[in-house]
């Protein structure tokens, strides 16, 4: 479209046809490298470097990335030392001149904004997905309310709804069995829903060493209208899977790890203080271990807490907790300790130590 302004710019106009009229009246789009420009000054107006690059989420780190590269492979010779440390390239910084840098809110501004619907403090406490920043996420969507309506969707703590009609042939007890029924095949949905918020939260919060992790519940409970009535599953009118809840609990303390951004500071005290008193939640903290093992962050883990861990938790998810953060790790007293808990590895050790044993053997017998 900017060709056809720069031929229309160098003919006399034609004002008589309509055609011309329009595309006279039209302006070139501005470019990607002027908006990367724009992005990259702004940025370090606010004091942002390429350290806070490695706490955003992954979707907002993109574009950044990508204008920072853009404006490396073209520099302008007016900006400060701090736009040339951003962009990588220090070696303009004795050429760069001192230009006074725009007020933050004079250079970026929404064309709408819109209010979050109204929560209530229990609400927000509970759903886990409340240190997401509005201004950020505005900045990508501000013409509707899509993360809103996704953070309607991944909560789990509240009670769900069991909408199922009472018939008039249906006795009392078979309507209870009915709606417990109804509960059990929402409640599938509701265990599902830790994957979703792990990926809509990943590296959002920044852990405070005197707070522990906030985790959601995971609510598998519900209400049946019109009397808003609890319905749940322990009455034993339905047949419930054993142990259903395990492996859910575990995602949903990986879905909470997860939140966890790479450069926050985590400390071993701080992992152990996040260690649940109640056994029922076990689970949940081991998959809070796994996430942080995801992340890197066990490395800071004291060998003490590393044995307490693999010795003292359920043997069906021992071990898996530490190897993420040791792969290609030489220490061999962490693959002793693992390699006795993972059923593979010490049969794989076992059988070595018996072909060891035997050859031994046959050469003593021959001598």
């Amino acid at each position: 479209m900017k060709f056809l302004v720069r031929v229309f710019t160098g003919q006399k106009k034609n004002t008589s046809d309509p055609f011309l009229r329009r595309q006279s009246g039209l302006k070139p789009a501005p470019s990607s490298g002027c908006l990367a420009e724009k992005l990259v000054v702004w940025l370090t107006s606010a004091g942002f470097t390429l350290k806070d690059l490695e706490s955003v989420p992954f979707g907002v780190a993109l574009p950044i990335r990508d204008a920072i590269y853009q404006c490396r492979e073209h520099p302008c010779s007016d900006w400060s030392e701090e736009v040339c440390a951003l962009i990588g390239r220090q070696d303009l910084t004795k050429q760069a001149h001192k230009v006074t840098l725009a007020n933050r809110k004079s250079t970026v501004g929404l064309n709408v904004m819109l209010e979050p619907p109204v929560t209530s403090d229990a609400d927000e406490e509970e759903d886990g997905m409340t240190d997401l920043r509005p201004e950020v996420t505005g900045l990508i969507w501000s013409q509707d309310l899509r993360v809103q309506e996704v953070r309607r969707l991944l909560q789990s703590s509240r009670p769900v709804r069991v909408n199922v009609p009472h018939l008039p042939e249906v006795s009392d007890h078979e309507y209870i069995e009915e709606k417990e029924n109804k509960l059990l095949q929402l409640c599938q949905r509701t265990m599902s829903l830790p994957v979703g918020r792990g990926l809509f939260t990943l590296f959002s919060y920044h852990p405070v060493p005197t707070e522990p992790l906030p985790v959601p519940k995971l609510n598998l409970t519900g209400r049946a209208p019109p009397r808003n009535t609890m319905v749940d599953l322990n009455s034993g009118n339905i047949d419930v899977p054993p142990n259903m809840t395990s492996w859910p609990s575990f995602h949903n303390g990986v879905a909470a790890g997860l939140k966890i951004a790479p450069a926050s500071q985590v400390e071993s005290a701080w992992i152990a203080y996040n260690k649940p008193k109640s056994a029922d939640l076990a689970n949940e903290y081991a998959g809070f271990l796994m996430a942080l093992g995801l992340n890197g962050h066990l490395t800071k883990l004291a060998t003490l807490n590393i044995h307490d861990y693999l010795t003292k938790v359920s043997d069906r998810l021992r071990g898996v907790r530490e190897c993420p953060d040791f792969v290609g790790s030489p220490s061999n007293v962490k693959f002793r300790r693992m390699s006795q808990k993972i059923t593979g590895v010490s049969r794989i050790r076992r059988m070595k130590k018996e072909e060891k044993t035997r050859k031994e053997k046959n050469l003593a017998s021959m001598n």
